[in-house]
């Protein structure tokens, strides 16, 4: 809105009068809609009066909606997936509903039970599949098509090759741009008849966790068995008495021991009596998270000294001497202040100004150097000594099911230049 309005004085000169404006309804640049707006004088010039007292002016603004598109049809190189051929991504040619366009965030998906898991490579094995992306219209993401002037509207309705992947939909829907999921049909895949039984191992079979008396996710095998005959049966071959390994081949069972665990041996045979088999790695069996042995009070010495101009910047090192398994250091680094704010430094020589210290109080496992956070964890309120000073006071931890740290800092050291 203009911040000023000429007028003509009746001597036939203009002048510019400053205004404000007020709205008279509920404003929303987001909403299409007419609004009034009605302006207020500001100060009249120098030399000029308004004697007839001439109301302001009254303006209609009108928000215009974007174009709404719920209808899109497209082409597609998609085809049901076969046994042996490489994994890839269809392209689709939008023949109705522009702007919008079909692949962003694509992703082919293998199922698993009852789960889905992206595979981004490869070749199609035996099982069920799918293709899922997103139909979009949007300004700057992806290929910023028009998001400020056309937007997805529900009932959205999506068809590919002359099947429907979406119908009746409700899009999400931003000031710049629209989107929503869609799915085509499931394919299932079957190996061809002579193909040679095989079961791959795969990372995520592993059973990485498992706590006493909990029982651990149930999950299945079965999609990792491709060729022989069908049907296939599972079987345990050797490894923990508490895993039980169904005939359709899901995994489940509850510890209830602490301590280390044999590697599982799975088995598929198939109708012919032919049989593969895959070992899976089983972790040891801990306690539960909240019986860990709390630890709250961190007694440590350091190498730490007040830092000596242009001497060269380098962290201390740490011995716990109460407190273990918690363990200093990790993630340390110097910090100088700069004005209000204080900026890592992480080489180079110590200049005048004020530093410190900082790093974290750990106990974990796996990360860093692996101090038994599945036996042990930190504790509020939780004291950290290092030397004579306290780097930290009534500490609260953040603590996870494997692991719990908080963050510690030295006293401020000054500077200065000989």
């Amino acid at each position: 809105m203009p911040t000023t309005i000429e007028v003509t004085l009746e001597n036939g000169s203009k002048v510019n009068v400053p205004v404000t404006w007020a709205n008279t309804d509920t404003y929303d640049a987001k909403v299409a809609d007419d609004y009034t707006f009605t302006a207020t004088w500001g100060a009249i010039p120098t030399g000029a009066n308004n004697d007839n007292s001439l109301a302001a002016p009254t303006v209609e603004v009108r928000v215009e909606d974007r174009a709404k598109i719920n209808n899109v049809v497209a082409t597609s190189t998609i085809a049901a997936p076969i046994y042996g051929a490489a994994i890839e991504n269809p392209t689709f040619t939008v023949t109705e509903g522009s702007p919008a366009y079909l692949g962003a965030s694509g992703v082919i998906s293998n199922k698993s039970g009852d789960t889905w898991s992206q595979v981004s490579s490869g070749t199609f094995t035996e099982g069920i599949w799918r293709f899922n992306c997103q139909v979009r219209i949007d300004e700057k993401l992806f290929d910023g098509k028009n998001g400020t002037t056309h937007k997805l509207a529900e009932p959205l309705t999506v068809k590919i090759n002359g099947v429907f992947w979406f119908k009746d939909s409700k899009p999400m829907v931003t000031d710049t741009y629209s989107f929503d999921w869609v799915s085509s049909e499931e394919y299932t895949v079957t190996a061809p008849e002579g193909t040679t039984l095989t079961f791959k191992k795969q990372q995520s079979h592993d059973i990485s966790t498992n706590w006493v008396d909990r029982p651990i996710t149930l999950y299945s095998v079965a999609s990792s068995v491709d060729g022989g005959t069908k049907p296939y049966k599972f079987s345990k071959t050797f490894g923990p008495d508490w895993i039980t390994v169904s005939e359709i081949g899901e995994i489940s069972g509850t510890p209830t021991t602490i301590g280390s665990n044999l590697d599982l041996v799975v088995r598929v045979t198939d109708k012919e009596d032919d049989f593969k088999e895959i070992t899976i790695s089983v972790a040891d069996t801990v306690c539960n998270p909240e019986d860990r042995i709390e630890v709250n009070n961190i007694v440590a010495t350091s190498t730490i000294t007040a830092p000596i101009y242009d001497a060269p910047i380098a962290n201390p090192t740490f011995t716990v001497i109460e407190g273990s398994p918690a363990h200093l250091g990790s993630g340390g680094h110097w910090l100088k202040k700069n004005g209000d704010n204080w900026a890592t430094v992480y080489s180079g020589k110590f200049t005048e100004g004020t530093w410190y210290f900082a790093c974290q109080i750990r106990i974990d496992r796996k990360i860093f150097d692996g101090k038994d956070g599945a036996t042990h964890r930190l504790a509020a309120p939780l004291k950290v000594t290092v030397g004579e000073e306290v780097w930290l006071e009534n500490g609260a931890p953040s603590v996870d099911d494997t692991y719990s740290f908080a963050w510690v800092a030295s006293s401020e050291y000054i500077v200065k230049q000989p």
